[in-house]
């Protein structure tokens, strides 16, 4: 009963990871036979059971564009960014909000590298804070030499830095979500609020800063608004 218990969380990973396999193998054959339609919803169902790799996202960003479905290309560029890193990134998005706005306008805002970084490596550094922490409480419960005292210090202080930056990443980290369709944007959460034209088009990057009911207060340059929720689509989600 015992192993039972202990096995079947590794048996669910594995029945998982040949499902994936199978969903993988299925979008694969669809995507080289540009039957665009039917490995988008494939993908896009791995998706939603928190299944992410590199190479589909850019399956998914390519397939969209070609469908003109711009916005939602930018997405997936932006998912790259966000998990991955990816490589002109910025140039790509820069062509495809031409092609989706009338107008050029800014792709919107983006996250630091510093942002990006300890995203990247979150769980690294975590096994990092963890392994200076053990150490620097060693040398101080066992009252070392001096030199070695001074170390402990040293390393006590930055597994201080280091935690607080992965608490405030944790907590604090942007929300950045990507305008999905044109909208009309509102000087308060409500349609019967006055609205203004904003330079925010179809595949800019904004800034969540509040959520009410169905409405998001987002920000972007100098400009902030309420708009719908539906109408923008959260990358990190």
């Amino acid at each position: 009963m015992l192993w039972s218990v202990i096995l079947f969380p590794a048996i669910l990973t594995a029945k998982t990871r040949v499902v994936a396999d199978s969903l993988l193998k299925r979008a694969s054959e669809k995507f080289e036979y540009e039957n665009f339609t039917e490995a988008i919803e494939i993908y896009e169902q791995l998706m939603e059971v928190g299944f992410l790799q590199e190479e589909m996202l850019y399956r998914l960003a390519f397939m969209h564009e070609k469908k003109e479905n711009f916005s939602t290309s930018i997405y997936y560029l932006r998912k790259i960014q966000w998990e991955f890193g990816g490589k002109r990134i910025e140039e790509k998005i820069g062509l495809l909000m031409e092609k989706a706005n009338r107008e050029r306008l800014s792709p919107g805002e983006v996250w630091t590298s510093y942002r990006l970084f300890l995203h990247h490596h979150y769980f690294s550094l975590t096994i990092l804070l963890g392994i200076v922490t053990f150490l620097s409480g060693t040398i101080f419960i066992r009252r070392l030499h001096e030199i070695l005292r001074a170390m402990g210090i040293l390393s006590g202080f930055a597994a201080v830095l280091l935690g607080l930056a992965l608490l405030e990443q944790f907590f604090f980290s942007p929300r950045l979500a990507v305008v999905m369709q044109n909208t009309a944007f509102y000087d308060a959460p409500a349609f019967g609020a006055n609205f203004r034209s904003l330079p925010i088009g179809q595949g800019s990057t904004v800034i969540i800063i509040d959520t009410q009911d169905v409405w998001h207060h987002i920000s972007m340059d100098q400009f902030d608004t309420w708009v719908p929720a539906f109408v923008v689509r959260e990358i990190a989600d």
